[in-house]
């Protein structure tokens, strides 16, 4: 990429981009959380079964197999529900950082914004055309918008105002009069059901 990372981490998120941002940090911590206390449960669990806890000695013998599956499942759901609220957390955060960064240093060109009626593609599709080509031929970017849902309830068609990396697979933003979208181009070389980013 162009930018440097360090210019893109001191981004400001845009203030059309905090509320999504809020709603991240908070999904982040509620699953980070959810993972400890099934980290705890596991763990509460481990040490009952092995006569670790003298006081609370339920089992006589060592569990079963279910037993140990239990305690296992309690750690792996732990696990991954930690790694996606980190993710959800740092991930998400990073990439409003990147689309606040093009609204400050980048070059807008005005396009024509159309949402895809075409199934079977992950998200909300769009297609952004030429200003002057208003939904004729084949669309120049299809972009998978990964903005939430009530930011792209009333939005059919639009004129737009774009922002996109150089990167052919970054991110594109877009500013509408319900505020700013932003997602992934899709790359054309994929079926339409492999265009996952």
């Amino acid at each position: 990429m162009i930018h440097a990372a360090w210019a893109v981490d001191d981004t400001p998120i845009h203030h059309d981009l905090r509320t999504e941002a809020t709603l991240a940090k908070a999904m982040g911590i509620i699953l980070a959380l959810a993972g400890f206390l099934f980290f705890t449960f596991g763990t509460l669990l481990l040490a009952i079964s092995t006569d670790a806890l003298k006081g609370l000695a339920v089992m006589d013998g060592s569990p079963s197999l279910v037993g140990w599956l239990v305690i296992a499942t309690s750690y792996l759901v732990a696990i991954i529900l930690a790694f996606y609220g980190r993710h959800i957390w740092t991930h998400h955060q990073q990439r409003l950082r990147r689309a606040s960064w093009l609204l400050n240093c980048s070059q807008p060109r005005r396009m024509h914004l159309v949402f895809s009626p075409k199934g079977g593609m992950p998200g909300k599709p769009a297609e952004l055309y030429d200003e002057g080509r208003r939904g004729s031929g084949a669309p120049d970017d299809v972009v998978e918008i990964r903005s939430p849902y009530w930011k792209t309830g009333g939005i059919d068609e639009e004129v737009v105002q774009v922002y996109r990396e150089p990167d052919p697979e970054g991110i594109v933003v877009m500013v509408t009069t319900s505020g700013i979208l932003w997602g992934f181009k899709l790359s054309r070389d994929l079926p339409i059901p492999f265009q996952v980013r």
